[in-house]
């Protein structure tokens, strides 16, 4: 399968909770570097991430269906509106899409159904990959192929150490970007 294969619910699906979320997480992180913005978005997003992570870590996941609805509200009221006219266009378009696939992601982390979770993080993680297609990202392809591989290592760690949903995965688990 080629490094920049679509990520499939179905693989998704195969990790155990808390290492979907921490993937979630690993990806926002990366594309958390492409976005522009007010400073109250920002921080919207980087304290839903910051609930994601504190959730795959094994942390309290209460903050989560809050997170949610913030990415969500950021995304559709504030971002999708079209309000943000110091923000030049395609900014915030990225920007949209990295506030849905935080949404995807935190939303996600409420579900107990691995399959409606997974699919959740699917969503998440295919907005990140097309924000950074959008960004016109010079190493879009290299990122992409850095998810892939972070998947990859994810699936057989949880595989070999017989990870249930509840084993955490802290942010630090992946290493630097």
């Amino acid at each position: 399968m080629p490094e920049t294969a679509r990520i499939l619910q179905k693989e998704l699906e195969a990790l155990p909770r808390r290492a979907r979320l921490a993937f979630a997480g690993r990806c926002l992180r990366r594309a958390q570097a492409l976005l522009y913005g007010p400073a109250e978005q920002m921080n919207v997003l980087a304290s839903a991430l910051a609930h994601i992570e504190q959730a795959a870590g094994g942390g309290a996941d209460d903050g989560l269906p809050e997170a949610a609805a913030s990415a969500y509200t950021l995304a559709l009221d504030n971002v999708d509106s079209g309000d943000s006219a110091h923000v030049p266009e395609n900014d915030t378009i990225v920007t949209c899409m990295v506030a849905h696939a935080t949404a995807f992601a935190a939303e996600a982390g409420t579900l107990s159904d691995a399959h409606q979770a997974a699919r959740l993080i699917g969503q998440s993680i295919d907005f990140a990959i097309h924000a950074f297609r959008l960004a016109h990202a010079t190493d879009a392809a290299r990122t992409i192929a850095a998810m892939r591989a972070d998947l990859q290592r994810l699936m057989e760690s949880a595989a070999r150490e017989r990870w249930d949903d509840d084993a955490p995965v802290a942010a630090d688990w992946f290493g630097p970007l």
